[in-house]
């Protein structure tokens, strides 16, 4: 809270430009950690600190650290790379003629049978970034692409490597393979409906996607599109 309260300048204002970038909430958490390392259990009887690595080696779940993580370095990679504005350059030449709500009903369609394949943070961290860049090539809302490419990734109902609770359920031996994929293939149509329902009644109209936002600059993506091909 201290680092930057907003309403005036923090400790964090103390730290150079340069090294300024590198701090983040996150390093509060370091930081009380750190103290769980460096203070004793009992002083000054025990010269055990109240927190050791072997404890932490055992109980943190690593693959959630890792899984996030690497939604995040994906999004990362999508963006630097280029490969979110290939994308939008190749919708906006094969759906040129499409309508904001066709686009978004596809983007919606392929990210909800995608994460079927992938975990939900990677399929969003891939599709988000590529979503807004479509948007911004077509001069749309950000949010009118980018809301259903990041609710669709929970629609992972068909398989049991979708997610953690279908592999769970599938464990069980009460449903089969394509009783599952039955039944979550009935539920994806449903949830992709419900979502483009949604967005183009009361989140349009409570997002004012109506109107493009202010401070995005306008870019001729035609031709930067007709560059790369």
């Amino acid at each position: 809270m201290l680092r930057d309260p907003g309403f005036a300048a923090g400790w964090g204002a103390l730290i150079d430009a340069e090294r300024r970038r590198m701090i983040s909430d996150t390093c509060i958490g370091i930081f009380v950690v750190f103290l769980f390392f460096a203070y004793r259990n009992r002083p000054p009887v025990s010269r055990r600190s109240l927190l050791s690595w072997e404890v932490v080696h055992r109980k943190l779940p690593w693959s959630v650290i890792f899984l996030i993580g690497s939604g995040f370095a994906i999004s990362k990679a999508v963006q630097a790379s280029g490969l979110s504005h290939t994308v939008s350059c190749i919708v906006l030449d094969t759906m040129r003629d499409s309508t904001p709500l066709q686009i978004q009903a596809t983007i919606t369609t392929v990210v909800t049978f995608v994460t079927e394949c992938m975990s939900n943070s990677a399929t969003a961290s891939i599709f988000i970034p590529i979503s807004l860049s479509i948007a911004e090539t077509l001069h749309l809302h950000p949010l009118y692409l980018a809301i259903p490419s990041a609710i669709a990734p929970s629609f992972s109902f068909m398989f049991p490597m979708a997610t953690a609770p279908n592999a769970i359920v599938y464990e069980t031996g009460v449903l089969r393979m394509w009783e599952m994929a039955l039944t979550g293939f009935f539920l994806n149509l449903m949830c992709i409906g419900i979502t483009i329902l949604n967005t183009n009644t009361w989140a349009f109209w409570f997002f004012n996607m109506s109107q493009f936002p202010d401070g995005i600059p306008e870019r001729n993506l035609t031709t930067s599109c007709g560059a790369i091909a």
